[in-house]
Parts: structure tokens; sequence; C-alpha cells
């Protein structure tokens, strides 16, 4: 029995049906009978695969006609996809490496602002997108991550209403004919759909003001336009984030040590005077490696430039003097 089924069988036991026998039986049709749907190490494939999207910043070529896309603000959380049968909430992974993820199908299930039913869809039905914070809380960039690792869902609980957890839908597909596609003609449609079936508009500024971001999403409207544009291995051509490039802060190297990662790789690390970027004290970045370091002509004690790429890994960058 797979963790998912021993769990909705734990609930069951309890009183609690998540499931309807014929949810139960679209399931076994996606899966096959007496197949595991936790597949090895943990993880779940997704039905569709979650692209990333290809990082455009200030100063960027961009698409010529900029009217043809949708603009969204660039939520910054934790990606999650939401498996709907027959319009009820079965199955909800983490993004993994886009192709599986991890089940968090329990925790979903007590998100209050995530529908357990929708109305209207096909039979099959994912919907992508953040779960995020909407106050001001500290490390707000990991504290929708850091919720997702709690064990006990008593504490989980209290870490969405402390953290004001919330889930903005940013895609959303459906299955016919054995085939999944995008719903509706345009994205707008889909998200004006998503807004009806009771979620959080991604396009509601309000709502979001208070939500981490880090920059604005553009995607094509149209659905056969966005299809047509075709897919790279790691994102779509009908869809990019543009950012601002990352502020670059000085400080001091004050040493350089050499640390081992999991996989027995060697590589140094710069050991930094403490600087404040946003929310963190940065006490160490990146060096990459010993070419890296010649490259930039560093030595200890001398003033150099750091960034904090995406928002969370500090790295130098450049000397400073």
């Amino acid at each position: 029995m797979s963790n998912f089924v021993a769990e909705l069988d734990k609930l069951y036991r309890q009183g609690l049906q998540v499931l309807s026998d014929v949810e139960y039986d679209a399931l076994v049709r996606i899966y096959g009978e007496g197949e595991d749907l936790v597949s090895d190490g943990g993880e779940i494939p997704h039905e569709t695969r979650l692209y990333s999207l290809d990082k455009k910043y200030q100063g960027d070529e961009l698409p010529a006609d900029l009217s043809k896309y949708v603009k969204t603000v660039k939520l910054d959380g934790a990606a999650i996809s939401l498996l709907y049968v027959n319009g009820k909430l079965v199955r909800a992974l983490t993004r993994g490496d886009g192709f599986k993820g991890n089940d968090v199908t329990m925790k979903m299930l007590l998100v209050p602002s995530i529908p357990k039913e929708i109305y209207g869809f096909s039979e099959y039905t994912q919907i992508d997108g953040e779960f995020v914070t909407s106050k001001q809380v500290e490390n707000d960039r990991n504290y929708a991550t850091g919720t997702l690792n709690t064990k006990e869902l008593g504490e989980f609980c209290q870490k969405v209403a402390d953290g004001g957890l919330i889930f903005v839908p940013t895609n959303i597909q459906e299955k016919a004919s054995g085939v999944w596609h995008p719903y509706g003609k345009t994205y707008s449609q889909a998200l004006f759909a998503l807004k009806f079936a009771g979620f959080i508009s991604v396009l509601d500024s309000e709502v979001l003001c208070n939500c981490p971001s880090d920059g604005q999403v553009f995607r094509l409207d149209l659905n056969s336009e966005y299809i047509a544009a075709g897919f790279t291995s790691k994102f779509p051509k009908g869809a990019f984030a543009l950012k601002q490039k990352d502020e670059e802060y000085e400080t001091t190297l004050l040493d350089v040590v050499w640390q081992v990662g999991r996989t027995g790789k060697v590589t140094p690390v710069a050991i930094l005077e403490p600087v404040q970027i946003e929310d963190a004290v940065i006490k160490q970045a990146t060096l990459n490696n010993i070419e890296y370091i010649e490259a930039l002509g560093l030595e200890l004690g001398c003033r150099v430039k750091i960034v904090r790429a995406g928002k969370i890994i500090p790295k130098v960058v450049a000397r400073a003097d």
C-alpha cells in the first residue's frame, strides 16, 4: 500500500471518507489496479510536467508584441500541483524536479484557500500554483517550504495561520481523450475560471500585495499560440519571467575554506564580514572553483561584491577594490 493510500485508509477508519468510490475508481484508471501510487524515493509523478520559466532581466531583448501576453506577479513561495478527479481534490504534490514531487495531500486538504471541490471542469484537472505567505514573517521566501516539511498536522495548521499561507493558482490543464492540454481558449479565460471556482486570483494585486515576489510573469494569452511556440527541455517558449537584476552589496573577504558536498565534490566557500541583505545576515558565499577565484583576482582582506542570487543563494560576483 502506498503512503498516499495508507493516509486515505487512516482517514476512512476515522470516519472521514476523503474519496468516494467514483473518485477511487478514477485513480485506479490512471494508475492501474494494484499499482503503487508512490514511486521509488517516496515521490509521485505529476500528471503533467511542471516547467521552469525562462528568466529575462531589465534591459534584455523582449518579444516585440507584449500585448499578446498576460502579465501577472511572479510569486516567490513553494510550487504545488493539485489533481482534481470528478471535481474533487484527490492529490497534491510539491514541485520536486518538475517530473515527480512529494505527496502533501493531507496538508493541502487543510489549507482554507484551496477548494476541496470544483465544478464545471473535466474529469481530470491539474492546477499548478504557488503556496506563499500573505503576512509579514521572518524569512518569508522560505517559510512556505519549511511549513510543508512540518510533520505534525496540528503544527502545520498553526504555521499556515501564522504566516497567512495561501495557494495561488498560476496554471490549469485538463485531460480530454487521453491528452492533457491547457484549459479554455485563452489564459485569461483560465484565470477567470479559477477565480470563479473559489481560488485566489494571481491577478488580485490587493490580496497579493504582502506576498513575496521576484518579478513578473508574461504568458501568451492564446493557448493555441502558447502550444505552437513549443518547449525547450526546461521551459515553455510562450512564457517568461521578467526580473530585476540582483542588487550588489559590498563586504570584506576574510577567509576561504573548502567544503565537501554530498556528492564528494570539494568547493571553495568565502567567509565574509557579515552584511545584511534584505531579511538575512550573510556570512558566507559560494566561490564555485579555484579558476573562478583567480579570474576575479580575489585575495584575503580584499573588498568584494556579492549578490543573493534568486533572492536565496549568496554569491561573490566581483572584486570591489
